[in-house]
């Protein structure tokens, strides 16, 4: 995910040094970015990453059987991600923010070709960071409409429980600890506001949090290729909204 997002933004950015933001453009630069990636890919020896599903599978399943009330939420859960996804499906832009500059913005862009700036009286098209709105530009370079937008926030969403999950197992807390985290933190009204919305903070809360769980893997296990997708998670979060900065000093 890290990956798709970084190579996202590094496309918009270099396409709009020469004002060749277009269909074409983006086209013929992923299809440059995938056939790197194969080639560095086997000169590594194809290495496939390969995680023990059954036994994830099996700790929450043990910790269900231990707590009983843990299925209730397990179900609640299950319902609000399927709520999530029939509005990120179904929904339209609504949101004040998003109609001023979050998709106000990609259609300018899009149409000069580049991420210039355009003459406009609501200074925040301007000035306000781009990273969520580079996301969006992507989907409607290509199809053409705003459908499933809404799909950017549903992902910070996932990234965070994940990463939540990830940091308190470097902790040492048991499953159901971990999993109880999740499904209280999944239950906060603002969380199932965001999570189908056109709004960027759960966004930079998954980025930072992720970036928080791999810096902290790194440390651990001494991995400098988490330290890498650390830091670049933490980048993609400054460039997405700026108060993940005093996010990270605050902790």
């Amino acid at each position: 995910g890290l990956i798709a997002f970084a190579q996202v933004v590094l496309g918009f950015e270099l396409l709009s040094l020469f004002g060749a933001i277009s269909f074409w453009g983006m086209l013929i630069f992923n299809a440059i970015f995938f056939a790197s990636s194969i080639f560095f890919w086997k000169k590594r020896g194809m290495p496939l990453a390969r995680p023990d599903i059954g036994r994830f599978f099996r700790r929450v399943w043990h910790a269900f059987k231990r707590d009983k009330f843990l299925m209730f939420m397990a179900c609640g859960f299950v319902f609000f991600v399927f709520v999530s996804v029939i509005l990120c499906l179904l929904v339209p832009v609504t949101s004040y923010d998003a109609m001023s500059y979050h998709l106000n913005r990609v259609p300018f862009w899009i149409s000069q070709g580049s991420l210039n700036h355009f003459e406009i009286a609501d200074d925040r098209n301007l000035v306000m960071p781009v990273n969520s709105e580079l996301l969006y530009m992507w989907v409607m370079v290509f199809l053409k409409n705003d459908f499933g937008l809404t799909f950017v926030s549903f992902a910070g969403f996932v990234f965070s429980i994940i990463s939540l999950y990830g940091i308190l197992g470097l902790f040492g807390f048991s499953e159901r600890k971990k999993l109880w985290s999740v499904f209280i933190l999944s239950s906060f009204a603002s969380v199932i506001s965001e999570a189908s919305s056109y709004e960027t903070d759960i966004v930079i809360g998954g980025l930072v949090l992720g970036g928080i769980f791999l810096y902290l893997r790194a440390i651990k296990e001494r991995n400098l290729s988490s330290l890498y997708f650390s830091s670049l998670a933490v980048a993609l979060a400054f460039g997405t909204k700026t108060p993940s900065l005093l996010s990270l000093i605050h902790i």
